[in-house]
């Protein structure tokens, strides 16, 4: 199906304008189609790298139905939104591409959960950060206490030791796959701050850990959600 024009050419971006927005963003909204030709649009954190554009999420559910159907979709990246009350009008930046979706595997998935995770996280993990230790396969979910970051990131030495769980055979000793941090126990909370607190607290509304399609197991803190959190778990 052809791409329709836009009414308001002029507005238009290049394809360099687009794809600076696609590099600079980490969340937007994949629009898909059921069996019923349902639309279905779900906010989904993404990295574009050389071309294409990869998304982070649950090896089962809804979209992946409507991509097995129809691979055909749009994805809308929102850079910015200012509301000008004075004109009823909206300021904003934003991306609509068009393409076909699939569930990549292998190699391939290992790479792009690397680009996702390195975008999302760049390289802002450096010693003596602070981490929240968050106890996600638990109940009740909780953040327990906190850590530091005791040293930054080097390759994980068990890729490449077949006798663990963690072995790799593709994992390359020249260029590493897998890589790992060293944190400390700093304190344990007299009280876990659970997920329903959480989600909650008014002060905690924008935390990245209670956003919808936030599922990476590293998610940047701001100083005051840090604070909030400790305050809690005092």
């Amino acid at each position: 199906m052809p791409i329709p024009a836009m009414r308001r050419n002029d507005r238009q971006l290049s394809n360099a304008q687009t794809i600076a927005i696609l590099e600079r963003g980490n969340l937007g909204v994949l629009s898909t189609l059921d069996k019923e030709n349902q639309p279905y649009g779900v906010p989904v954190n993404f990295v574009y790298h050389q071309g294409a554009i990869y998304f982070h999420c649950a090896t089962e559910g809804y979209k992946l139905l409507n991509i097995s159907h129809q691979p055909q979709v749009s994805f809308c990246v929102i850079e910015k939104s200012e509301l000008i009350p004075e004109t009823f009008s909206t300021d904003y930046v934003s991306a609509i591409v068009f393409g076909k979706a699939y569930i990549v595997d292998d190699q391939e998935k290992i790479e792009a959960l690397q680009w996702l995770i390195q975008h999302l996280a760049g390289n802002e993990i450096k010693k003596g950060d602070g981490v929240l230790f968050y106890q996600s396969s638990t109940e009740p979910l909780a953040v327990v206490g906190y850590c530091e970051v005791v040293k930054e990131g080097y390759p994980d030495h068990t890729q490449f030791d077949s006798s663990t769980d963690h072995f790799d055979p593709k994992a390359n000793p020249k260029s590493p796959t897998w890589f790992m941090v060293e944190i400390k126990l700093v304190k344990e909370f007299k009280k876990p701050v659970t997920l329903d607190e959480i989600k909650a607290n008014p002060k905690l509304k924008n935390m990245k850990l209670i956003q919808r399609g936030q599922r990476l197991s590293i998610q940047p803190v701001t100083p005051a959600d840090w604070d909030e959190i400790l305050k809690m778990g005092s």
